[in-house]
């Protein structure tokens, strides 16, 4: 039957796939979408609490993940635990929504590039992440500066430590040109620790800053080839839009991009079917559980390889009733209650822990919780004394709050791989890549026609 034919067929709404979607349908192609979840996104997505109480259920009693693709040797994703400890207060929440593995959207990012250039972004609501603040082996809270503007109107830092600052930042944004390209090629595969001390002289602190605030590494040995993309990624973004470097999507960052590309491409006449399990999938057919047989002449699977795991990540998400209002920013009159994030270096935990914690706080103002809500993910490596750090750095957290401390609902923890886990652009690249093996070349990709960019 004509109706089961496609072009092409991808399973999985991952952002990948959900970018690759819209390319395909723009270019033309017949697409059919599937995913076995009921919602979009699979680890990139959103769940909603009925899901999250699903999840709690099934883990318990199984030990296996209700969700495709969970638990596949493909899956970033190795274990999740949902405990919940007020059911009643969280019931009556019903605005909740738990991103899986929230990630960095770079204002100067592909992804961000990507959604100006397609319109994409018109089906977003885009709001920005403030500079955040970083718990140091003093014990202190430093701000973390962003921009020059950062760096000058610091009252913490002396005059000599702004200059080297100074000099590290210009050193970052022009590392591709002589001299600074043949100094930063010495260190490449080094700590970046050592380019900071060695080269530039910084403090200890000043290092705490850069390699856990600025760069929000979980490891203190990273090397500089990573660090310096990721600084030079976050120092490019700051300016682009306003006072910050990165965004974040309203109800739900990945989730709102993986339904926006998925829109995109049902607009220009993709086909899309969630809650179906595929069989089986043949060279040019797939199966779907209920009998239906659909064919194509290219089929994509979410079968993404990941390449070796150097460490795995824990996440712990919590979900807050109570006055946080003291962990978001002040700007201008208004309190943004949107998010905010902290830091803590590895030195200033009393716990034996190699790795930072870093802590992303979504307020009510996101979409994601309701209001006297909030949602905190911290993030660390996988260790004997994880649990312990991450306490930590909630409890430090928590008395910066009101002395009526606000009240756990829940908690969930996930361990997974870490690769691909710093930012959305990764998926980007994975789909261009998957587009240029189709069609040849990326002139194409995602680029509207002329009357539509005049629009």
């Amino acid at each position: 039957m004509e109706e089961h034919k496609f072009d092409v067929i991808i399973i999985g709404t991952n952002l990948a796939n959900s970018i690759l979607a819209a390319a395909c349908s723009w270019e033309g192609q017949k697409v059919l979408h599937i995913d076995k979840n009921p919602f979009y996104g699979e680890l990139d997505g959103s769940l909603a609490l009925h899901d999250l109480l699903k999840l709690s259920d099934s883990c318990s009693s199984s030990n296996k993940f209700p969700f495709a693709n969970f638990d596949s040797e493909y899956s970033k994703l190795r274990s999740i635990h949902v405990q919940v400890y007020n059911s009643e207060e969280l019931l009556a929440a019903k605005s909740i929504s738990i991103q899986l593995i929230p990630r960095a959207l770079f204002a100067s990012g592909d992804l961000i590039k990507l959604l100006t250039r397609s319109h994409i972004y018109k089906y977003l609501e885009l709001k920005p992440v403030y500079a955040s603040e970083l718990y140091s082996y003093k014990k202190d809270w430093l701000s973390v500066p962003e921009s020059r503007s950062d760096i000058f109107t610091n009252k913490i830092l002396d005059l000599k430590s702004k200059r080297k600052v100074m000099r590290f930042v210009t050193f970052v944004l022009s590392s591709d040109q002589e001299p600074h390209a043949e100094i930063l090629e010495q260190y490449y595969e080094q700590p970046f620790k050592n380019l900071l001390s060695n080269h530039f002289g910084l403090s200890h602190e000043l290092r705490e800053c850069v390699i856990y605030g600025l760069c929000r590494s979980l490891r203190g040995d990273i090397l500089t080839k990573d660090a310096i993309t990721i600084i030079r990624k976050h120092i490019q973004s700051h300016g682009i839009y306003g006072n910050f470097s990165m965004l974040k999507a309203k109800y739900g960052t990945g989730s709102e991009l993986c339904q926006a590309f998925c829109r995109s491409a049902a607009v220009m006449g993709a086909t899309y079917m969630l809650s179906q399990e595929v069989r089986g999938i043949g060279q040019n057919t797939v199966t779907l559980e209920n009998g239906e047989v659909f064919h194509a002449k290219v089929i994509i699977d979410n079968k993404i390889e990941k390449g070796p795991s150097l460490f795995r990540i824990h996440q712990r998400c919590i979900v807050y009733k109570g006055d946080c209002r003291k962990l978001f920013k002040q700007r201008d009159v208004f309190l943004n209650m949107e998010s905010s994030h902290y830091s803590f270096s590895p030195a200033s935990l009393d716990v034996t822990n190699d790795a930072s914690v870093q802590c992303l706080i979504i307020g009510p103002q996101m979409g994601e919780c309701p209001r006297d809500h909030t949602i905190w993910y911290l993030r660390t490596l996988e260790s004997s004394n994880c649990d312990a750090a991450l306490l930590q750095a909630e409890n430090l957290l928590l008395q910066r709050c009101d002395p009526e401390h606000p009240t756990r609902l829940m908690q969930m923890d996930i361990e997974c791989d870490d690769t691909t886990l710093m930012d959305y652009d990764a998926a980007v690249l994975h789909a261009q890549s998957q587009f240029l093996d189709l069609f040849g070349s990326l002139d194409h990709f995602l680029v509207p026609e002329k009357e539509d960019e005049e629009e």
